[in-house]
């Protein structure tokens, strides 16, 4: 599992008593939704919901309040609300339907103590197809694709990356060692399944497929 540095910002979204229920944005492909399934580790209750399929699609149409659709998502998993247990509900490809952003002040607001993340891709484009943004009743992230310190500690050159981290600035006598993995980390790029294709294969023919 490549270790994201984003993780580091969610388990403080997790632990703040200021949090509101979180939009992730992220183009396709840069491990927003392998993300939320690491992070659903930590927490007692992870429910999963993908709205690019239809039988998790279909408990969001026509409820007739937050109450009843949070019932019915916990109701599909054999779920139960406890006081003392955490829970985190990720509503992914949620630009399939725009709408549920809308509810996600009432979830704020009624249910405070349910972690909520929904995510998808384009969702600029959803954001524009309705009505009422809850500003103010939400908060944002944005997920870009690997970084050079993420790409180093994912090819496990922790020697490299710890200079990086603790010297600055760097002295010249390494800038030729740090180049030459900053040009391998060009080529190869930081799209996730990508970079996980070279440690496993260690072939650039292979990436070009």
């Amino acid at each position: 599992m490549i270790q994201r540095t984003l993780l580091d910002f969610l388990n403080r979204w997790k632990n703040s008593p200021s949090r509101l229920p979180l939009i992730l944005r992220g183009a396709r492909q840069v491990g927003k939704t392998t993300l939320i399934h690491q992070f659903g580790k930590f927490f007692d209750n992870y429910l999963y919901f993908n709205l690019e399929k239809s039988t998790d699609a279909n408990y969001f149409l026509n409820f007739q309040s937050v109450a009843n659709l949070v019932s019915l998502l916990f109701l599909s998993k054999n779920l139960s609300l406890q006081k003392g247990k955490s829970y985190l509900l990720f509503i992914d490809e949620v630009q399939e339907m725009p709408f549920v952003i809308e509810q996600l002040r009432y979830f704020y607001e009624e249910y405070p103590h349910i972690h909520i993340i929904v995510t998808g891709s384009l969702l600029d484009f959803a954001l524009k197809k309705i009505e009422k943004v809850p500003v103010g009743r939400v908060e944002y992230a944005e997920m870009h694709p690997l970084s050079f310190r993420e790409y180093l500690a994912a090819n496990g050159k922790t020697a490299i990356l710890e200079k990086l981290n603790n010297e600055t600035p760097l002295p010249n006598d390494f800038l030729s060692l740090i180049m030459a993995a900053f040009n391998q980390y060009a080529m190869i790029g930081g799209m996730p399944m990508i970079v996980q294709n070279y440690i496993d294969e260690k072939s650039l023919v292979r990436l070009n497929e």
